[in-house]
């Protein structure tokens, strides 16, 4: 009976295997990409950027590309 459960239940199983490609981003001693330890640098100068353009107009830019101009 038991052989019969469990024949029944691991009918429907099928193993996939998939294809891993290989990655090449280059990595920080820590595992890290590089690209993703860029991203606080980049919300740190967009935070700059938008503190500066309050002090000199009072107002929050209406678009991003605003604070560049």
């Amino acid at each position: 009976m038991t052989s019969a459960v469990l024949l029944i239940s691991t009918a429907g199983c099928v193993t996939e295997t998939r294809r891993v490609e290989p990655d090449l981003q280059p990595r920080d001693p820590n595992g890290l990409p590089t690209e993703v330890l860029r991203i606080p640098q980049q919300m740190q100068d967009v935070a700059g950027d938008l503190l500066r353009y309050h002090s000199r107009f009072n107002a929050l830019p209406p678009t991003l590309p605003t604070l560049v101009e």
